[in-house]
């Protein structure tokens, strides 16, 4: 007596109606016909869940939970990984850049690493029409697939390596991140992401890449990562490629919405007969002065045709292009191999989020206890205070770091703690040895003294956590050094993130926000994506001039930074578990 929609694919068919005597109904209509088999089934009822599997993916709803989770099984690229050696290697948590694939000098592979090769691109291509953030790796390996070099396996076995820790991962139907999309039933937009990488690579002959989000509703619905067919010959010409084909994507995916909205009768016929509209957005600022323009200059009339085609569309009321920057557009996902916080950054808010093979999310359900060990801190620091107010256990080292019993000390209190507490260490070594502000020190020597010892014991107290992160101002001199470098790869300190202390409430003597940025590393990606959701971007209008600054107070964190480093740590620890 309800509505229902079927969703079929050769022998596969997913099925949902508003009864759930219903679905029984088609069910057993089938099974008179045709031999079948239940793959799952999941309730309406957001207490009950359930799990089924359609054309080879897990479609997860947990107990009490409206949103659903798509992935693909735990175990899918085990015997890839089998094939490469990998399944008892080390895997790896930074993404891959890929950059070997501009190398030339690679030897062919043979007739059986080809096929192997081959095997293994079209296992993960398959895999890509689900985990939709991998698109722009396997565009890059697929440049090479006719011909593949022994460095083209090399960049199929670095993306090898960090799959195999990254096979938890889920797509989140809609994305947890309010700000993707548009969640207004009443007047439903279909929002798409657009960005353009202009001739990024001489492997692929500097033809642009395109990349492309459609959603509706705040959910994903599809992406994608193209070469473009054409070489352009500026920016903004790829630029307006993509624009270009984003406008065609979502006029087609409009119609498709507006024909479900109209079936189901959610809207009535007079205000659907107009097509969903569509929101796209971009980084180009030159793209949008082309289309608001009222004549082309003349360097620009080589694309003059696509201006045109897109403000047809425009001047329809269909499609409406606005402006966004550049690290808040999850397209830049799809041009480029980002680094690793960044990457994750943008898979997040698309609703790529870590669920456990069971399809239980542990993050949404476990709250794991958090303690926090800070070293080479001030007494009562921001960090310690935060502690104090969210009733986080604290443990602070503030002087003599490198002395033995200090340490001993620290590792006593670690060793205090229930076993099921996740310590995060969090250091930061003297600073003045690597600023420019060290010429204008009388004791430089004597500080370059205690920073070598300081640095050579750091290692033993960040392995007293669980997880850590270590901090510095973002041009201070001290990340090139040598001591420092290898502290950070020792730790797997692969995730970074640059926190604008402008954002952390931190005035100059005229009230207006210190333009500082500080640069924090991290062995969890989730530490690094909240720092950088919370202070990451910079959008103040204006900021103190040098003479207003009070540089010894830009040395110590605000309270709202305090804060957020704490509750960074809780979500490392809920993520990690």
């Amino acid at each position: 007596g309800g509505r229902a929609l079927l969703l079929t694919y050769v022998d596969d068919i997913l099925y949902t109606t508003e009864i759930p005597k219903d679905a029984e109904v088609l069910k057993q209509c089938l099974k008179d016909r045709v031999p079948i088999k239940d793959t799952g089934f999941i309730s309406p009822n957001a207490s009950d869940g359930g799990t089924l599997v359609f054309i080879g993916r897990e479609i997860v709803r947990l107990p009490g939970e409206k949103t659903l989770f798509v992935k693909v099984p735990s175990d899918y690229l085990d015997k890839t990984f089998a094939s490469y050696g990998l399944k008892s290697a080390p895997a790896s948590a930074a993404a891959p850049s890929l950059e070997v694939l501009e190398k030339t000098d690679g030897i062919p592979l043979s007739s059986e690493a080809h096929t192997r090769f081959r095997s293994a691109l079209g296992k993960l291509a398959w895999m890509s029409q689900t985990m939709q953030d991998l698109r722009v790796y396997i565009a890059l390996l697929a440049t090479q697939q006719s011909c593949p070099t022994s460095h083209t396996e090399s960049g199929l076995r670095s993306l090898l390596r960090f799959l195999a820790s990254d096979m938890h991962i889920a797509l989140s139907i809609p994305s947890q991140d309010e700000s993707f999309g548009s969640r207004d039933i009443d007047t439903p937009v279909i929002v798409c992401y657009t960005d353009a990488s202009h001739a990024p690579r001489r492997s692929t002959n500097r033809k642009s890449v395109s990349g492309g989000v459609l959603t509706f509703l705040g959910s994903l619905i599809k992406s994608y990562s193209r070469h473009q067919q054409s070489i352009s010959l500026s920016a903004c010409e790829s630029e307006m490629t993509g624009i270009q084909s984003i406008c065609q994507e979502s006029l087609v995916l409009s119609r498709i919405v507006s024909r479900i909205l109209r079936s189901f009768q959610m809207k009535e016929a007079a205000v659907i007969s107009k097509v969903v509209t569509s929101d796209v957005f971009t980084d180009s600022e030159s793209s949008l002065k082309l289309l608001k323009g009222i004549d082309l200059p003349r360097r620009s009339r080589h694309i003059e045709v696509k201006v045109e085609w897109v403000k047809e569309q425009i001047l329809k009321g269909l499609i409406q292009v606005k402006f966004r920057r550049g690290t808040q557009l999850v397209a830049d996902l799809l041009t480029k191999c980002l680094q690793t916080a960044l990457f994750q950054m943008h898979r997040t808010t698309m609703g790529f989020i870590p669920m456990s093979p069971i399809g239980s999310l542990i993050n949404a359900i476990v709250q794991i206890p958090v303690a926090i060990l800070e070293v080479c801190c001030g007494e009562n620091s921001a960090i310690c205070r935060a502690c104090d107010f969210m009733n986080v256990p604290y443990h602070g080292v503030s002087a003599e770091m490198e002395v033995r019993s200090v340490f001993l000390k620290a590792k006593a209190w670690r060793e205090s703690l229930s076993k099921d507490v996740w310590v995060h260490v969090h250091l930061s070594t003297p600073c003045l040895v690597g600023s420019p502000l060290k010429h204008f020190s009388f004791h430089s020597h004597d500080q370059e003294i205690q920073w070598c010892s300081i640095i050579k014991c750091s290692a033993s107290y960040m392995q007293l956590g669980s997880s850590s992160s270590f901090e510095l101002p973002k041009s201070n001199s001290i990340w090139d050094r040598w001591f420092t470098q290898r502290l950070l790869e020792k730790q797997n300190h692969v995730f970074e993130c640059f926190v604008n202390l402008c954002k952390t409430e931190l005035l100059g003597r005229s009230g207006l926000p210190i333009a500082k940025q500080l640069r924090f590393t991290s062995d969890s990606w989730m530490f690094a994506e909240h720092l950088f959701r919370r202070f990451g971007v910079c959008d103040c209008p204006q900021h103190s001039c040098m003479n207003d600054i009070h540089w010894a107070k830009t040395a110590t964190y605000t309270w709202k930074l305090g804060k957020e480093i704490v509750r960074a740590a809780q979500r490392a620890a809920n993520c990690e578990v």
